[in-house]
C-alpha cells in the first residue's frame, strides 16, 4: 500500500477515489425513469385495535409503474391528510413489486393522529351532508440502500359518506 501512495501521491489517490464515488453516485441516478403514479381508490374505516381510542382507515390504492423495469420496494412510509389536517400515516415492509409497466393494487393501513382527529371534527362538523373532503396521499417508497427514494403524492376529493361504504 505505501509502494501505492508513493507511486500516485496523496492527492492523486484522493482524486481517483472521489471520481469513482461520483460515478457510483450518478449510476444510481436511473437515467429515463419515470415516477410512479398513484391513484387512490378507495377508503374504509377500520375497527379500532383493543386499547386504542383512535380508528385506522384502510386505503386502497392502484400504483402505476410507467418504467420498462420492475420497481422491487423493500419498504414504505406513508400518510395522509384530510381537510389540510396531517391526519393519518403507517409504515409497511410488505410492499409487492411494482411490474413494469403494470398497475399494481395494494391496501394500507392508517393510524389516526387523535389530536388531528379532535380537529377535523370540528371542521367537519361545519360541514353540509354531501360535502366533499379534501385529501392529500403522499408516501416514500425505499428502493434499497444505494439509489434514491422514490416520492410520490396523489390528491383529490372524496365524499365523505364512502368512508363507511363496505369492501
Amino acid at each position: 500500500m505505501s509502494v501505492i501512495i508513493r507511486t500516485f501521491g496523496v492527492s492523486r489517490l484522493l482524486a481517483v477515489g472521489v471520481s469513482l464515488l461520483l460515478l457510483v453516485g450518478c449510476a444510481s441516478l436511473r437515467p429515463g425513469f419515470t415516477q410512479p403514479q398513484v391513484n387512490v381508490t378507495g377508503l374504509r374505516l377500520l375497527p379500532a385495535e383493543a386499547g386504542e381510542l383512535a380508528p385506522r382507515i384502510g386505503v386502497r390504492l392502484r400504483v402505476t409503474n410507467p418504467n420498462p423495469d420492475d420497481l422491487v420496494i423493500s419498504g414504505m412510509s406513508y400518510s395522509m391528510a384530510l381537510q389540510g389536517f396531517d391526519l393519518l400515516n403507517g409504515v409497511s415492509a410488505n410492499v409487492p413489486v411494482l411490474k413494469a409497466y403494470s398497475d399494481t393494487p395494494m391496501e394500507l393501513e392508517l393510524s389516526a393522529n387523535i389530536l388531528e382527529l379532535v380537529r377535523l371534527a370540528r371542521s367537519l362538523s361545519r360541514t353540509k351532508a354531501g360535502e366533499t373532503i379534501a385529501y392529500e396521499f403522499a408516501a416514500k417508497l425505499d428502493t434499497g440502500r444505494y439509489s434514491p427514494s422514490i416520492r410520490i403524492k396523489e390528491s383529490g376529493d372524496v365524499n365523505f359518506e364512502s368512508m363507511y361504504a363496505q369492501p
